[in-house]
């Protein structure tokens, strides 16, 4: 029947074969039994090629193998038609090496069904649970395409990237974690289950952009007494620290992935295990993030196991000095040994996350006066650039005033007394206003707008626009030094804004500086 459907006989067995859906003789019709021959004759023949795909098993049902696209400690993920409804997705069964085995069997039913009932866009669904003809347990769910958040990470060479370049990369990761934050308290909050294996890895980015939380294998409903747990005690170990790739093996009663153990994991207080243990996850989730290698690594299983008991790993920051200290505290707090000093939801973790991001206050890091102003410079951008603006022109101005009338001052010969009292007078306002012009360009220009996206621009114009009347005051007074002194400290700032954005600028502004010099020689 569903040759027929699909149309045509020999294309289609050709089809059924080559993926591995193979009948048996007894069940083919008589005119088939010749073509069946040569098609398995021409499949054997090309599995022995070393480029060959490996030999897959018999079809499921309505459900055609295509590949394997994952395998874990405990089952197998194929990519397979569904014939019926005409789509592609993705069948999860138990791995050969446990298909004789109840407990595995029964550990893949109640994946299927802690992932099932976990409807959340942050979660794969999962379409179907059924058996095999052999009574293996099966179960089918979305296909999802796009790269493992670990391959992102991978792709970062934190070595060798600036503080900037390194913070632009790991936004988007964050982004990603954040959405992981709240997909762990969805399934938390719902039915009570938890991960227990979370990692890089396990984190999925589909093609748009959209962040989906993988193998739910270890998961368990912590409040369901009625659930198999000795079954998942796997231990899956990192063959290096980068965790490129995996080997598997069983140590006791430890579940979760080495390198990403919490120390109640590493301790096989498995009773012990809840929500907050998922939140360890985060944070070594994190820990890889910010550093690109795992919290947990040795020359031997038993060390790090051993490492991981303690809770003892190198700091994020002294893996990497360009992580920010409030990252490294949002990342330590998620890896406190005990769980009662790690955050208490998940969403607490995201919050703070989102908070880095926006340049808001983090519940870990005591806010600051400095950050505080820091903030109020972000939100008050605008207001801040006229205020300079303003206050530039007005010691432009009085600086204008002054001068004008110490000109007028020259003039009246007959008050010599009053002159000199007011030539006092007047360098003084002058000194004190090259001393706030001064404080105006070197901390506000230098330091405060220098860090704030975007007006790298704007402070260009506005020393220039200061510059240029201060040119004016020295084309009036070519003898007057100090004047010609403010015009070259402006003069160096403007060249040194300007080698960024426009060099030729910065050249003919230095050069303008040189001449000042050669005059003063």
């Amino acid at each position: 029947d569903r040759l027929r459907r699909q149309g045509g006989i020999d294309n289609s067995l050709s089809f059924v074969v080559e993926n591995g859906s193979v009948p048996q003789g007894e069940d083919l019709p008589e005119e088939w039994q010749k073509k069946f021959t040569e098609i398995t004759k021409i499949s054997d023949d090309s599995s022995k090629s070393p480029a060959s795909k490996p030999k897959l098993g018999p079809s499921i049902h309505r459900y055609v193998f295509r590949r394997p696209i994952g395998e874990g400690g405990q089952g197998i993920v194929w990519e397979v038609d569904d014939t019926e409804l005409g789509r592609r997705i993705a069948l999860k069964k138990v791995h050969p090496k446990h298909a004789n085995s109840p407990l595995h069997k029964g550990m893949l039913i109640e994946e299927s069904r802690n992932t099932g009932r976990l409807d959340h866009a942050g979660i794969v669904p999962v379409y179907d649970l059924g058996q095999d003809d052999e009574g293996n347990p099966f179960f089918t769910m979305q296909l999802i395409k796009g790269e493992k958040l670990a391959d992102r990470v991978r792709s970062i060479k934190h070595e060798t990237l600036s503080r900037q370049e390194f913070l632009a990369k790991i936004r988007p990761l964050l982004r990603h974690l954040i959405a992981t934050c709240n997909t762990l308290q969805y399934a938390y909050d719902k039915y009570k289950v938890i991960h227990r294996d979370l990692k890089p890895e396990n984190i999925m980015v589909n093609r748009y952009g959209e962040t989906v939380v993988m193998d739910w294998g270890m998961g368990k409903a912590v409040e369901d007494a009625t659930q198999l747990d000795e079954a998942s005690s796997m231990l899956f170990v990192p063959v290096s620290g980068s965790g490129s790739g995996v080997e598997r093996t069983q140590v006791g009663s430890v579940k979760g992935t080495l390198g990403y153990l919490s120390p109640e994991q590493a301790q096989a207080l498995n009773s012990n295990l809840d929500h907050r243990t998922d939140i360890y996850g985060l944070g070594a989730t994190l820990y890889r993030i910010l550093t690109g290698t795992v919290p947990y690594s040795g020359t031997s299983v038993e060390e790090a196991l051993s490492r991981a008991r303690l809770n003892q790993f190198v700091r994020p920051r002294e893996r990497n000095s360009k992580i920010p200290k409030e990252l490294e505290a949002i990342c330590l707090k998620a890896m406190a040994m005990l769980p009662a000093d790690r955050y208490q939801k998940a969403t607490d973790m995201g919050q703070d996350l989102e908070n880095w991001i926006a340049g808001e206050p983090i519940s870990v890091v005591p806010d600051t006066l400095l950050k505080k102003s820091e903030r109020w410079l972000r939100r008050h951008a605008r207001g801040v650039i006229a205020s300079l603006l303003l206050l530039g022109l007005t010691a432009a101005a009085l600086l204008w005033a002054a001068t004008f009338y110490l000109k007028k001052s020259y003039d009246l010969d007959t008050a010599n007394t009053a002159l000199q009292q007011q030539q006092k007078i007047t360098k003084s306002s002058r000194d004190a206003l090259s001393t706030v012009l001064e404080e105006v360009v070197g901390s506000i220009f230098d330091d405060q707008m220098s860090q704030t996206p975007d007006f790298e621009q704007s402070r260009i114009n506005m020393l220039k626009a200061a510059m240029d009347e201060m040119q004016k005051f020295v084309d009036a007074h070519p003898d007057d030094w100090d004047l010609k002194l403010d015009v070259l400290r402006l003069l160096t700032r403007l060249g040194n804004l300007q080698s960024e954005a426009t060099p030729d600028s910065a050249t003919e502004t230095f050069n303008r500086a040189s001449e000042l010099i050669a005059q003063a020689k």
